[in-house]
């Protein structure tokens, strides 16, 4: 089965991101808008990645580095899609 993160980012013991730590889950190849808060960002990316892993249900450790993703639209557009 494959369900929908959710991320409140306004949660107060969510750990604030920068642009820092996007290292820790950024894959070779990630195509993404850079003009976003980077906080908002690299929860948006983690998400993607996070999802993109459960659905391929495979018995092995998470590791956001070796999922690949492409945001075809901008954040700021009312939906944004990701391959």
């Amino acid at each position: 089965m494959i369900g929908i993160d959710i991320v409140d980012i306004k949660d107060v013991l969510l750990h604030p991101r920068t642009e820092e730590h996007m290292r820790f889950i950024n894959a070779k190849g990630d195509k993404y808008p850079e003009d976003i808060d980077s906080n908002l960002l690299y929860w948006i990316v983690w998400s993607a990645k996070e999802a993109i892993f459960k659905s391929k249900r495979q018995l092995k450790p998470f590791d956001p580095k070796l999922i690949t993703i492409t945001f075809l639209h901008d954040f700021n557009a009312s939906s944004p899609l990701l391959i």
